[in-house]
């Protein structure tokens, strides 16, 4: 049946979409095109939604005003649970961290009216979406709402819901189990699969280490992100390069940090974003030569806002404090 068929390809999409398979998303999409005509409600908004999943990823997702007639809340009432959870996760992946909270609401809010499934991923996805607006109290909050439902053997082999539960142990302060619980995923999977998934667990292995002041290994494991992330072009969806222009410039390794940086900022310049702008200043401070340092550092701080991650402004202080005078900062 031609309806199954491109829903089935809109759904492969989405998958190729999360393991940053852009291309390969893309071509599935435009070989639905000539099936749309047959196609049913369901499949076309799946695939609607799929392409704004994949232009987020890319890091040119249009503004809320041009998507599903501005948000508005007749549209989104009546879209299905996985229409909802793809738009609303595409909304956070672009920065719009208070429409995805709102979207994803939506299908919490349909509670036993929606497969327990839908129920969990929008609690999974909406963690997700705290961490990455630095909410880090309401993101904890969620993640044990969404944790507490699962096995210990679950939580330290799906990588989803190790990267969540690593976090939360890293927010917390506790770095050894943080550490423990991606090493114990990590051992379990392939990279020759999901790499997305991968990706993000050797950035945040790396996160931890470097904050752990343990260089050279954190220098390893963000290698090994970037490594996997190479291709991608939109610098807010994995977020381990501020990270590894830190470490390098902590090691020494100034010419490195410098390449990195310039990397950055040709990736944030081609998909500007917040997260890219504060992480761009930060890193120009940190390689700035003696001529530029005290602006740049300037530049760096005086740019965050009230409504910006308050978890971003504090690595920015951190950072500039561990490779110069704290008095500095």
């Amino acid at each position: 049946e031609v309806d199954a068929v491109a829903g089935l390809m809109a759904m492969v999409a989405c998958f190729r979409a999360e393991a940053w398979e852009l291309d390969q998303a893309k071509d599935l999409l435009h070989r639905i095109e000539p099936l749309e005509a047959s196609a049913s409600a369901h499949t076309l908004e799946i695939a609607t939604t799929a392409r704004e999943l994949i232009a987020a990823v890319d890091g040119v997702l249009p503004p809320d005003t041009e998507l599903h007639d501005g948000l508005a809340t007749s549209e989104l009432v009546a879209m299905s649970d996985p229409a909802l959870l793809l738009l609303a996760h595409a909304l956070s992946i672009g920065e719009r961290y208070r429409s995805a909270r709102r979207v994803f609401a939506l299908v919490l809010a349909r509670g036993q009216e929606s497969a327990a499934v839908w129920n969990e991923a929008a609690r999974y996805l909406t963690s997700e979406n705290e961490v990455r607006s630095g909410n880090f109290r309401q993101a904890l909050r969620a993640i044990d709402v969404w944790e507490s439902g699962s096995s210990v053997a679950e939580r330290l082999r799906e990588p989803s819901r190790a990267i969540a539960v690593a976090w939360r142990h890293f927010a917390e302060g506790r770095s050894a189990e943080a550490l423990d619980v991606v090493d114990r995923c990590l051992a379990h999977r392939s990279t020759s699969r999901l790499w997305g998934a991968t990706a993000k667990l050797h950035a945040l292995r790396g996160k931890v280490l470097l904050l752990d002041g343990r260089l050279d290994e954190a220098a390893t494991a963000l290698e090994a992100a970037d490594a996997i992330g190479r291709s991608l072009r939109n610098p807010a969806v994995l977020r381990h390069l501020g990270d590894l222009v830190e470490a390098y410039v902590r090691l020494g390794r100034i010419d490195d940090a410098r390449t990195i940086t310039a990397r950055l900022a040709a990736d944030h310049h081609a998909r500007p974003g917040r997260w890219g702008a504060l992480v761009l200043a930060r890193s120009l401070a940190l390689v700035a030569d003696d001529t530029t340092r005290e602006s740049a550092r300037r530049r760096a701080l005086e740019l965050f806002q009230p409504h910006d991650s308050q978890y971003e402004r504090a690595r920015t202080f951190a950072a500039l404090a561990a490779v110069g005078n704290p008095a500095e900062c």
